[in-house]
């Protein structure tokens, strides 16, 4: 088996018709005169013909059994996930893709004091600048799909007569006079799938509570009240509750260690694809949305957490000297990159026992409904 360092990042597609046994779409009947590009893209999405292998479709990384992200288990159980050939382990923890529209495309902008601030972007560094990029990334990644180039890709495309009739009819019938535009439109069928809500439903307790249909359990209120306060857990400097999405999609490196059973080699996060360069940003990671948390174990861009009371008594106890993991029985590890930790919002925190529990059942409640069992 190949361990190979790769940066593993967002891939996106969904069922109707194909699956994971390579089938086809050829035998199942596509309306012309009612297909959208959203059903083109929801059918393209759990496609297992387009990866190299016919194996996998972007539904196998990203299920919507588990919310989005990879039910598989691998060596290193969900902490990351196999290449189509199943040898190349990717070093990341395959993200989310709950609520994945709402994420700003890369953006840079500098305050009075002359700071900059990152922002937005796709995959856990953000080196996709929308979601098209992103979708049309993964077809062609060595270690996701694996497919050798873009006009491999749309020689699959075209193999299916259902969806060379869908393409011509929804952009033209020019489509496929070259690669670029065809691919293009590909892509586009994905990110439009994407933003519907399929992916964002909007219906936690949470959701329900703010419109009068629940109310929070004792415990419930007491971690929201926490999560909020910036004078306690302070959760909100990054993970904003104004947008309902949980993350103000900015970048940060909380000192987290790294995770010994991945591939080796140092992960810097942000600055290690180049496109964004200077000292500040190295072991920055893409702050995620927090919706469907409880739900989308393990945790961290490297999947080092197995629970999520573990990742909320990290954030409290990670610089005392008396901080133990718990799943570990051992003293926190020093981080992977030591430099640009972020110690004002976190890290010693000084919360109870009850209150950490408390975090806990607050952040369950921003499960959907459909993941609640």
């Amino acid at each position: 088996m190949k361990l190979k360092s790769i940066l593993w990042g967002l891939v996106p597609l969904v069922f109707l018709g194909c699956g994971n046994n390579g089938s086809s779409t050829d035998s199942t009947e596509i309306d012309l005169a009612t297909i959208t590009k959203e059903d083109l893209g929801k059918m393209i999405y759990h496609d297992a013909s387009l990866s190299q292998n016919r194996l996998i479709s972007c539904a196998t990384c990203h299920s919507e059994k588990k919310a989005f992200t990879d039910k598989r288990t691998s060596s290193v159980g969900h902490a990351s996930s196999f290449s189509a050939d199943n040898e190349v382990l990717g070093n990341r923890n395959v993200p989310s893709l709950s609520y994945i529209n709402y994420t700003p495309e890369f953006n840079t902008s500098i305050d009075e004091n002359n700071i900059t601030t990152i922002k937005g972007g796709f995959f856990r560094d953000g080196h996709a600048q929308n979601l098209k990029d992103q979708a049309g990334e993964e077809f062609v990644n060595s270690a996701t799909m694996q497919m050798p180039n873009r006009d491999a890709v749309i020689d699959r495309i075209r193999e299916n007569d259902n969806y060379t009739s869908a393409f011509m009819k929804l952009y033209g019938e020019d489509v496929f006079n070259d690669t670029n535009s065809s691919y293009d439109a590909l892509v586009d069928t994905i990110a439009l799938f994407e933003k519907t809500n399929f992916f964002s439903s909007f219906d936690s307790k949470y959701d329900d509570q703010l419109e009068g249909k629940y109310e929070f359990t004792e415990i419930e209120k007491r971690g929201y009240e926490l999560f909020i306060d910036r004078n306690r857990a302070n959760c909100v400097s990054c993970h904003s509750v104004e947008n309902k999405l949980f993350t103000n999609y900015t970048y940060a490196n909380i000192g987290l260690p790294s995770n010994e059973n991945l591939p080796e080699g140092i992960d810097y996060g942000v600055s290690q694809t180049g496109f964004i360069m200077g000292k500040q940003y190295t072991g920055q990671f893409k702050v995620p949305s927090l919706r469907n948390v409880g739900v989308t174990a393990p945790y961290m861009h490297n999947g080092l957490f197995k629970d999520l009371k573990t990742v909320v008594h990290f954030y409290n106890t990670r610089d005392l000297k008396s901080g133990i993991n718990p799943e570990t029985g051992s003293l926190w590890r020093e981080p992977e990159i030591k430099q640009n930790v972020n110690h004002s919002d976190m890290g010693a925190l000084r919360l109870t026992d009850e209150e950490e529990d408390a975090l806990v059942a607050f952040l369950n409640t921003l499960t959907d409904s459909k993941y609640e069992k």
